[in-house]
């Protein structure tokens, strides 16, 4: 069974308490990036690992966007068509004149994420902001280039280094409900193994559709129940929103 196969089959479901991440899919990461960086008409916004640009059309008219990928992943992984190619741990960006810096799921990616946090307090200019969403409780993803996981204490660190002060920095998802995506995503990839190498595992894949949902209702009930108790023991990520001091 090919990969491109089941994502595009998935893809109508994701939204669903059918689909293994839908616990996940829930925290809108776009939506959250544009509402903590107040852009304006004007504003020139760096969306460092862009993919299609899907950020764009957040934004309100008249912002000036800038989509910005690396080759190895943007272009061979995902066909992304970024404005500008390039690494982000060393932006081809002149000093001081970006006002919002964009970096959703990407520092995990980043060999030097120290490094490319360096390059992003470089390029905003003063008083502007940067918005972070990183993940904790997730599989690997995106092989070979998947190097780190990173918690709140590291973001702040990070942040610290490079003079920027951080206006929020908050966990995403319950402890209970990342066990649940975690659960559902080990099933589901165990399954899809299994069809493609003709493993006996792939008679169970009629079970998905029974257990999937009911894992994911159960992690999210069990997580509302329980409220800040266990919260911060798993979070499924960070998101993380940053001012470069004047």
């Amino acid at each position: 069974m090919d990969h491109e196969y089941v994502r595009h089959l998935m893809q109508g479901l994701r939204k669903t308490v059918f689909h293994p991440q839908w616990l996940s899919s829930r925290q809108d990461n776009f939506q959250f990036a544009v509402k903590s960086t107040h852009p304006r008409p004007g504003h020139a916004v760096l969306d460092i690992g862009c993919g299609h640009g899907k950020l764009r059309t957040e934004f309100p008219a008249g912002v000036n966007y800038f989509g910005f990928d690396y080759p190895a992943t943007g272009i061979d992984l995902y066909q992304a068509k970024p404005h500008v190619l390039g690494t982000a741990e060393s932006l081809p960006i002149a000093d001081s004149c970006i006002d919002i810096v964009v970096c959703l799921e990407v520092i995990e990616h980043l060999p030097d994420p120290f490094g490319a946090m360096r390059e992003m307090a470089r390029v905003l200019n003063p008083e502007g902001r940067a918005v972070f969403s990183v993940p904790f409780a997730y599989p690997i993803h995106d092989a070979p280039f998947d190097f780190q996981r990173i918690t709140r204490y590291q973001l702040e660190h990070m942040a610290a280094l490079n003079g920027l002060l951080v206006e929020s920095l908050e966990e995403t998802g319950h402890g209970l409900e990342s066990a649940a995506l975690l659960v559902n995503l080990a099933f589901s990839r165990s399954i899809l193994d299994g069809f493609q190498k003709h493993h006996p595992v792939a008679i169970f894949a009629p079970l998905l559709i029974l257990t999937v949902p009911i894992i994911n209702i159960a992690g999210w009930l069990f997580a509302g129940i329980a409220g800040e108790c266990g919260r911060n023991f798993l979070p499924s990520g960070y998101r993380m929103v940053v001012r470069k001091g004047s």
